[in-house]
């Protein structure tokens, strides 16, 4: 049976008996692509307007990539993509070759970029996508990878974060706002699927920051919020599974 969420001040997950079912989320696809090849990433690629289009293939870090190195140059160029100033990327599949140690980040973004039909396989590093400087961040269709530590962090001022119709598997976290910063950004997760989180689904150190939950599923996810102030965490339409 379907169970409905309240959510109250501190946004921790209780179900009420007496709460009316309510029916599931519209479909939750995630991502979507089925690879088409391999593209070895050698040097990092850096959108800086329009849409970079990735034709479902599957990016992996090359050979001139370590992010453990104890190299400072070689770990600072160890990401494969770099999305700025509102552009877009969609239609790409991260992951890296069994046979190789070679690691790398997966996205950076710097003020404002939309997101499209990612999927995560491999985590390198502790998270997935870090949002560097403010702007509006659109993700939608992603999925994420098992490996996550953290699948999102927000280090810019000012940053909001739309998400829907993604998958965020296993971790500790699904959004965690830079740590001990108090400076506002704004999140909201509609009509996503969230399973595994051994923490919450959203982390924040500001008092001026906010977040929305809303029309989503969730499995195994001890609490949604933490941190935020009074009436800053808003959740509605959850159902369990």
């Amino acid at each position: 049976m379907i169970r409905s969420f309240i959510a109250g001040a501190g946004c921790l997950l209780a179900v009420s008996a007496a709460a009316q079912t309510i029916p599931m989320p519209g479909p939750i696809t995630g991502a979507t692509c089925v690879s088409t090849g391999i593209v070895v990433v050698e040097k990092t690629i850096r959108i800086t307007g329009g849409t970079y289009d990735g034709g479902c293939k599957t990016y992996v870090p090359g050979l001139s990539m370590d992010l453990n190195s104890h190299s400072e140059t070689t770990a600072a160029q160890s990401l494969l993509f770099r999305v700025e100033n509102g552009a877009r990327l969609r239609n790409v599949i991260i992951s890296h070759i069994p046979t190789r140690s070679n690691t790398a980040r997966a996205i950076h973004v710097y003020a404002g970029a939309t997101l499209e039909n990612i999927d995560i396989k491999k985590v390198f590093g502790e998270l997935a996508i870090s949002i560097r400087t403010a702007g509006i961040v659109n993700i939608t269709k992603m999925t994420s990878a098992d490996s996550a530590d953290r699948h999102i962090n927000a280090i810019g001022v000012n940053t909001r974060v739309n998400i829907s119709n993604c998958i965020f598997r296993n971790g500790r976290k699904v959004y965690r706002q830079n740590g001990g910063t108090t400076y506002p950004t704004h999140v909201s997760i509609t009509n996503c699927d969230i399973s595994g989180m051994t923490d919450e689904v959203f982390r924040t150190d500001s008092p001026h920051s906010t977040a929305t939950l809303s029309n989503s599923r969730l499995r195994a996810v001890p609490k949604i919020c933490t941190g935020y102030a009074e009436g800053k965490c808003i959740v509605s339409g959850m159902v369990t599974y």
